[in-house]
């Protein structure tokens, strides 16, 4: 299923789509390829590379909307969020769907992410566009260590 497939059927997550292998041309400034690469595969040291040659954190692709800090949450360990974090990524952006990152680690189950998000100002109870919060997706995906980290989140 190509990206902008998935957003047209609804889908709330749009990285798994494009991690599958179907990847379609997107719109990217050149300065983002190799952060949005590196973050694809999850790889700590591209990204930190790529945010030494001035990447911007908050880049997005078109169509879709998605984060460099959404698709390495998807994709890559937790050592892979904090150099996007530190260099002030928006953990509350949100794709077209209106997902966040903290939706996807949610719904994968990705508790260590979880917290690193909250602890950077990622908000709980932002809603996507088909009315879902993170812990809705944590419960729905049986995710009961999400779901009690998520439960004691303040926003």
């Amino acid at each position: 299923m190509r990206i902008f497939d998935c957003l047209l059927a609804g889908a709330l997550f749009v990285a798994p789509c494009v991690y599958a292998g179907d990847m379609v041309k997107v719109h990217l400034p050149d300065s983002c390829k190799p952060l949005m690469n590196a973050a694809l595969a999850g790889d700590s040291a591209g990204i930190e590379a790529a945010l030494r040659a001035g990447a911007d954190p908050n880049c997005r692709t078109e169509p879709g909307r998605t984060t460099a800090l959404m698709l390495v949450v998807t994709n890559g360990p937790l050592t892979s969020i904090e150099p996007l974090l530190s260099r002030k990524a928006d953990p509350n952006a949100q794709d077209s769907a209106g997902a966040t990152a903290l939706m996807f680690a949610a719904q994968l189950g990705k508790g260590e992410v979880v917290r690193s998000l909250l602890k950077h100002g990622a908000r709980a109870r932002i809603k996507a566009k088909n009315g879902a919060t993170a812990i809705q997706l944590a419960e729905d995906a049986g995710q009961k260590k999400v779901v009690a980290i998520l439960s004691k989140a303040k926003r």
